[in-house]
């Protein structure tokens, strides 16, 4: 029986639509010499010192990298050039991408086990109050759950009571509490939400495209969670990179955070968005959100209500997440 893509290459063959550039970069760092040239020259940066200064010539390179054979080593030395490592003529040094490879992997691999839960956390939850717990798994994802309510989100994989979940590298815990990882976390977290929501992925700088995902059954009294989408939120909108497939599900009120008629809103009634954002998780946006819903379905139109001091904020969106109109009534 012939395979549908006949290649003796298991990496070309998982490639598929990736194309041959990720092929050939993945087949770049199949080689245990390659890595440690890679390693040897990351252990050698010096950020302290002008970029320009921080090249490593080729007998201190081959001499830390420890191979006997150097015609060996400068075979997978040139293999490397010119998409890894870069030449000068001072010697060599990692180039932004290999760079961008290591962090990665050294942001994402710290060999102590820092999963844990249940710990106490210093932010409530919007539902109903309560203080939080915060989890954080070895999938590298922290969640914060409510233990005296159903939280925001019913899924399968997720414990009950979820208010929030994001990615957060084993490297936010390095020499920081639980709690302080929190709150350095949120601040992580946000910004990335403010690349995301500019239409940049956070993790590659690729372009975000934005689809619109409306409950087509919202069975859930107010303050619960449908059992037909698994959220209290009858929009949502899934934001993907179209080259690295980032992916990232935002409540509709989150989406209009960066819309300066938002800021100036909270700004006007004493809070910085952003930083009440960092100091209370996202409490205090989804406790001055009246609505996030349908206002009609052809076109597709989306309503976000603020209030605040009995001043109103309507903000209108499209399909995509663009703003349409925003209007303020105030008391």
């Amino acid at each position: 029986m012939s395979s549908a893509n006949s290649t003796d290459s298991p990496l070309e063959a998982a490639a598929g639509v990736a194309g041959t550039e990720a092929t050939e970069a993945f087949g770049l760092l199949a080689n245990e010499t390659r890595l440690a040239i890679l390693l040897a020259l990351w252990e050698a940066k010096e950020p302290e010192r002008p970029r320009s200064e921080q090249a490593v010539p080729f007998s201190k390179l081959y001499e830390r990298v420890a191979i006997g054979d150097s015609g060996n080593f400068t075979y997978h030395l040139d293999k490397l050039d010119g998409t890894f490592v870069r030449s000068t003529e001072e010697g060599y040094k990692l180039t932004n991408t290999a760079a961008r490879v290591l962090r990665a992997v050294f942001a994402g691999t710290l060999t102590e086990d820092r999963s844990f839960e249940g710990e106490p956390s210093d932010f409530e939850c919007y539902r109903c109050g309560s203080s939080l717990v915060v989890d954080y798994t070895d999938e590298n994802e922290t969640i914060q759950r409510c233990p005296d309510c159903e939280g925001a989100y019913r899924w399968p994989e997720y414990p009950s009571g979820m208010v929030a979940h994001a990615d957060l590298p084993p490297a936010a815990l390095e020499n920081r509490t639980p709690q302080e990882m929190q709150r350095k976390g949120n601040t992580w977290i946000r910004n990335r939400l403010m690349t995301l929501l500019n239409g940049v992925c956070p993790d590659c700088a690729g372009k975000i495209t934005t689809t619109t995902h409306v409950c087509d059954d919202h069975d859930a009294p107010e303050g619960t969670v449908c059992d037909n989408c698994g959220s209290v939120y009858e929009v949502r909108l899934l934001h993907v990179c179209e080259v690295c497939k980032f992916d990232w599900w935002l409540s509709l009120g989150l989406h209009v955070v960066t819309e300066l008629p938002v800021k100036v809103f909270y700004h006007d009634h004493g809070i910085d968005l952003e930083s009440a954002m960092d100091e209370s998780s996202i409490t205090v946006l989804y406790d001055t959100i009246e609505e996030q819903t349908v206002v009609s379905e052809d076109p597709l139109e989306l309503l976000v209500r603020v209030e605040l001091d009995g001043d109103r904020l309507d903000v209108t969106l499209d399909d995509a997440g663009d703003v349409l109109d925003v209007s303020e009534t105030a008391d």
